[in-house]
């Protein structure tokens, strides 16, 4: 297990001279931990007439900066809605298992966007895990049992009682 304090890897700056052999931003991820000042934020929100575009982007004036939207992957909490039951499940199993539901709202690009846009309403769980999208990624096998339990809780859940 590595060390780390609020989330951040207290190696991140030992790993730049090339000792990790997969390339991942020189041995670090610019977006993510400490390194999140350089990732723009953007919310996009769908109305009756079009798009309403919020960016934070400091340093730039709103006659600097175009926009241009593509179809990417979109927010999954509208098909979410609809099967909240999914997600009182989720609680409810994560609670059976000994843990407090730590409710994080994340942005599109996840598979459960995906697969919710696509008709298969997919509430993400989380795992656990620690350092995603880096090349110091990983987890502990009890947290891997507790979400294995989790899961099962889930499965329980609607065995019972068919939502």
């Amino acid at each position: 297990m590595l060390p780390s304090i609020f989330g951040e890897n207290l190696f991140d700056d030992f790993f730049t001279d090339g000792f990790m052999p997969i390339p991942v931003w020189n041995g670090r991820s610019p977006l993510y931990g400490k390194h999140a000042k350089n990732l723009m934020k953007t919310d996009v929100r769908e109305t009756d007439t079009g798009y309403e575009v919020d960016i934070d982007l400091p340093g730039f004036k709103k006659d600097e900066i175009s926009v241009e939207l593509k179809d990417g992957y979109r927010n999954m909490i509208e098909k979410i809605r609809p099967h909240f039951h999914l997600v009182e499940a989720a609680r409810t199993a994560i609670r059976a298992a000994g843990l407090e539901p730590e409710e994080v709202p994340v942005r599109g690009g996840t598979d459960g966007a995906v697969l919710s846009w696509k008709g298969l309403p997919c509430p993400n769980l989380g795992t656990g895990g620690f350092n995603f999208h880096g090349v110091l990624e990983c987890i502990t096998a009890e947290r891997m049992d507790k979400a294995t339990e989790v899961i099962l809780n889930i499965v329980g859940l609607y065995a019972r009682d068919p939502a």
